[in-house]
């Protein structure tokens, strides 16, 4: 059973077949890469996770990825973008629209876009038809916190809800690089503040910064076993590291190591993906050895930053802060631990508007079940 009552505005018909005979869905398979990324560009609403260099990384992230992204035509002019990825929900039989751990992103208008309601319903109902078609029963979606519309506060309630998607909405961690390196160290947790002034002095660490311009496969690869390492297991596929590796080599991210200064072992690392400078931390690891040394994550946060302030980024997403309650999920003890730590950074808490919807009533009852179990669990553990 398929449901979810998308809420349009109400229009005489002759206007509404007037716009549907005017709007035409275009495939992302048959469109030209420049045309999709330059419109992302163009677009206020779009960061990087719209464009088709992410499209392509997240049909690497889940079971069984299928794209099904499409753009949207009105009069022979590009509209609108609309990522969208299919993947298997866990060990389950089911699937849902979302990008490896990453919600779908909210469509991405053109900038100064007329009737922008009607073609975000024309939109939504092409989901819905292929939510039908392929069998899809679960959707996560959530406006990019760092699109232009989130930072310039243009949207102040969930846009999803007007599609029949309960709101989720979380925040996340912003750190606005147009204020002065002491305003941004001043927001830092006094007791992160300390650490971070003490390994300066020490000269311990030794900081990198490899960029498109001078990433190596070599140390990308450094960069991939501390990861490993730190997660005790291979992580992903090899079609997955790949794709992050030529993201870094496309200069769509950036790698950052931190090297022990006697034995110039990498000890720590993370990696962001950059787009319309702007930053978000993705992968972040610290080996096993030094996990202990409670400097070293804060240390290569706040040289992370002062690197992205000094080459005229202007935002900087530490991460998503997590709820201890059901929220799509139950996330784990240690999920919520790293959620926490990102708090220590001071800037911004923006929101992040966030919502899921069912297709498939059953499973939204099998799925409310589980999260209910996953819940006492944790408490149990933590009692």
């Amino acid at each position: 059973m398929y449901f979810g009552k998308i809420r349009p505005r109400l229009l005489l018909r002759s206007e509404a077949i007037s716009l549907n005979a005017s709007m035409e869905i275009r495939i992302f398979k048959e469109m030209a890469p420049q045309v999709w990324d330059a419109f992302c560009t163009a677009s206020s609403d779009a960061w990087f996770r719209h464009t088709r260099s992410f499209i392509n990384f997240a049909q690497t992230l889940g079971n069984g990825a299928e794209n099904y992204s499409f753009a949207v035509e009105n009069k022979g002019q590009l509209v609108a973008v609309a990522p969208l990825i299919a993947q298997k929900i866990g060990d389950t039989s089911h699937k849902e629209f979302a990008m490896g751990g990453t919600p779908t992103p909210y469509p991405a208008l053109a900038r100064g876009a007329v009737d922008r309601e009607s073609v975000l319903q024309q939109i939504f109902r092409e989901i819905e038809k292929i939510a039908g078609k392929h069998d899809i029963a679960y959707m996560r979606s959530f406006v990019d916190p760092l699109s232009e519309p989130v930072l310039g506060r243009a949207v102040s309630a969930n846009p999803l809800q007007e599609y029949g998607f309960s709101d989720t909405s979380i925040s996340t961690v912003s750190i606005d690089l147009a204020q002065s390196e002491a305003g941004i160290l001043d927001g830092v947790a006094s007791r992160r503040r300390r650490y971070i002034l003490s390994a300066e002095r020490r000269g311990e660490y030794l900081v990198e910064f490899h960029d498109g311009k001078i990433a190596t496969e070599d140390t990308f690869a450094e960069f991939e076993k501390l990861y490993f390492e730190a997660a005790g297991k291979f992580v992903g596929t090899r079609e997955r590291w790949q794709e992050t590796l030529s993201m870094l080599m496309r200069g769509e991210a950036l790698l950052v190591l931190v090297r022990d200064c006697v034995t110039k072992a990498v000890i720590a690392g993370h990696y962001l993906h950059v787009y319309k400078h702007r930053a978000y931390d993705a992968l972040s690891a610290i080996r096993p050895s030094h996990q202990e040394k409670q400097d070293l994550g804060s240390f290569m946060q706040w040289k992370t930053m002062r690197y992205l302030k000094q080459r005229s980024f202007t935002r900087y997403e530490v991460g998503w802060i997590l709820p201890t309650t059901i929220s799509e999920t139950v996330y784990s003890k240690k999920e919520l631990a790293i959620s926490h730590f990102k708090l220590l950074f001071g800037g911004e808490q923006l929101p992040i508007f966030r919502g899921e919807k069912y297709f498939d009533e059953s499973y939204k009852l099998e799925r409310k079940r589980a999260n209910e179990q996953a819940l006492r669990e944790r408490e149990r553990a933590s009692a």
